[in-house]
C-alpha cells in the first residue's frame, strides 16, 4: 500500500476505495521549498500530473524537473520524492494504481 507523506503541504485524496476498487486519485498543493517526503510506490505505479508551478521529482539516484504540463510516472518499488523548488505554489494530480502481475 502507499502512503503520501506530508511535511507541511495540503494534501487530500480525490477518489479511494471503496468507491474505487483500487485507484487513489488525490491533490497535492505545496508552497515554495516543501516537499512531500520520501516514500515508494510499492507495489503500484503513480502518474502525476503538474497543474502549476514547478520542482523537482527525486527518484532513482536522479532529480527530474517538473512543470506545469509535465506528466511523470513512476514504477514500482521506486523510492521518490516531490519538491516545490519555484517562487510560487505548486499542485499536482497524483494517481495511483496497482502494477499489473
Amino acid at each position: 500500500m502507499i502512503k503520501v507523506l506530508r511535511t507541511g503541504p495540503s494534501s487530500r485524496e480525490l477518489l479511494s476505495r471503496p468507491a474505487t476498487r483500487a485507484v487513489r486519485v488525490g491533490l497535492t498543493y505545496l508552497l515554495p521549498g516543501q516537499n512531500v517526503g520520501k516514500h515508494t510506490t510499492g507495489q503500484n505505479e503513480e502518474v502525476i500530473v503538474v497543474l502549476r508551478g514547478r520542482g523537482v521529482l527525486k527518484a532513482d539516484g536522479g532529480e527530474h524537473e517538473l512543470s506545469e504540463g509535465c506528466v511523470a510516472y513512476i514504477g514500482p518499488e521506486t523510492e521518490h520524492d516531490v519538491q516545490n523548488t519555484g517562487d510560487g505554489p505548486m499542485a499536482y494530480i497524483y494517481i495511483v494504481t496497482p502494477a499489473a502481475q
